[in-house]
């Protein structure tokens, strides 16, 4: 028995020996309905002190056959549950409240299914204690059964390395659902993308970002593998929702409600040299630098006029940069390419490992030929006669026409003189 108010109750018993098909009743007189029922006193205790009226009563959507509501949970310690009353608002007539629910202490939403639609209804609910005392009544919402849409902006900020078009996912229809390349994102200003649709009141739905398949998918801290965003739709005051993923705060908070922090395949962010450069050094070292953790093999490859460039990679860990050092000095005045392609990430601790998607080539050129060639320490007091000529050889080679026509004026070539240093003069 499960009296919910004070007074004296009537109550018989039955039961069933098949299963709930057939019942049978009894009262104090035995087997059948005999007028003698048992009598049950439900009294007054010494608690008069009723709960407080229920917090935050809300309508948090509708649909054309119910309409879902919840509240905030009372604290009281001896509360037993809820009574949720319910009116129909017919015109300018107003209907007496009926009890519709009655809920235990531990619920705080209830979504009623006995509507018809496009009625209207007024809605507020109640507390009661083990005692039968009641509280106030709550706030009172109205609710129409009706389909409702929500006008939803997605909204996620990108790193500023990112190519080509963002898109979301998700396991709406209008998704795909989950069709990575299906709907594009608009960047609205740099690094920040939106789009916006109708969906309907109280969906709630899954979702992740790509830049068109899931090869390129967001893959970092929780949202990694088949972990996805959440998001619950609601009308809310004018029927638009934003759900804002541009946050940046990685230290704290839930990740599903930040920007993309990594993508799951690798993106070159930087190179030295850089594209186009010019009067590049013969001895430089040629990096790269990505956007995630990289594998100790990864590499490059790197063309001169005198085909690959062979030479030693090496891996920064901590600012996942590349770099390769030539086994040999570049070559004068010459194009150089370099092509990174391929190349594999183990990904975030716990994510996904992936591969590199967009593809870089870029080219550079070499310093030229030196202009002038400086003499430091010629001694003009006699020597070998091929000192000179040794030197001479030198600037042909380095292609310094200039300094070979500079020891030829000072009679170098044949007066036998030494040149103890050539330093050569870039222009």
């Amino acid at each position: 028995l499960l009296p919910d108010m004070q007074g004296a109750f009537d109550y018989v018993t039955r039961w069933s020996g098949d299963g709930g098909r057939a019942w049978y009743y009894a009262d104090l007189n035995g087997p059948g309905e005999n007028g003698n029922p048992g009598r049950l006193y439900v009294v007054p205790s010494d608690d008069t002190t009723a709960p407080a009226a229920p917090q935050n009563l809300t309508l948090e959507g509708t649909t054309a056959s119910s309409v879902i509501l919840s509240w905030d949970a009372n604290t009281e310690s001896d509360l037993v549950g809820y009574e949720l009353y319910r009116r129909v608002l017919v015109g300018a007539a107003l209907v007496d409240y009926e009890r519709v629910a009655v809920l235990d202490a531990g619920i705080t939403g209830y979504t009623d299914e006995d509507v018809v639609t496009d009625t209207t209804y007024e809605y507020y609910l109640l507390a009661y204690d083990t005692s039968f005392n009641r509280s106030e009544a709550s706030n009172v919402v109205q609710a129409t059964a009706e389909t409702r849409y929500v006008t939803v902006t997605f909204r996620v900020g990108v790193p500023d390395y990112t190519p080509g078009v963002v898109h979301v996912s998700g396991d709406l229809p209008e998704f795909g659902p989950w069709d990575a390349g299906k709907v594009a994102m608009t960047e609205v200003s740099p690094n920040v993308w939106e789009y916006t649709t109708s969906i309907l009141d109280g969906t709630q739905l899954q979702y992740k970002f790509t830049r068109g398949t899931w090869e390129t998918v967001e893959s970092w801290g929780s949202i990694v593998g088949f972990a996805n965003r959440a998001a619950t739709i609601e009308y809310g005051t004018d029927g638009t929702q934003l759900i804002d993923n541009t946050a940046t705060d990685w230290i704290s908070g839930d990740d599903a409600d930040k920007a993309v922090r990594f993508w799951r395949d690798p993106i070159v962010v930087s190179h030295y040299p850089t594209a186009d450069a010019i009067g590049v050094p013969l001895d430089t070292v040629i990096s790269v630098t990505w956007s995630i953790t990289m594998t100790a093999d990864t590499m490059f490859t790197v063309n001169g006029p005198d085909g690959t460039v062979s030479g030693t990679f090496s891996y920064d860990a901590d600012a996942w940069m590349v770099t390769f050092a030539p086994d040999l000095e570049l070559a004068l005045g010459s194009v150089y390419t370099v092509s990174v392609a391929g190349q594999t990430t183990p990904g975030v601790p716990g994510g996904d490992t992936g591969v590199q998607q967009v593809p870089v080539t870029w080219s550079f050129t070499t310093v030229d030929a030196p202009t002038s060639v400086e003499l430091v320490g010629i001694d003009g007091a006699g020597g070998n006669w091929w000192n000179g000529w040794i030197v001479a050889m030198v600037l042909v080679i380095g292609g310094s026409i200039l300094g070979l026509l500079e020891l030829w004026r000072r009679g170098w070539l044949f007066a036998g003189r030494r040149a103890r240093r050539a330093r050569p003069q870039m222009g």
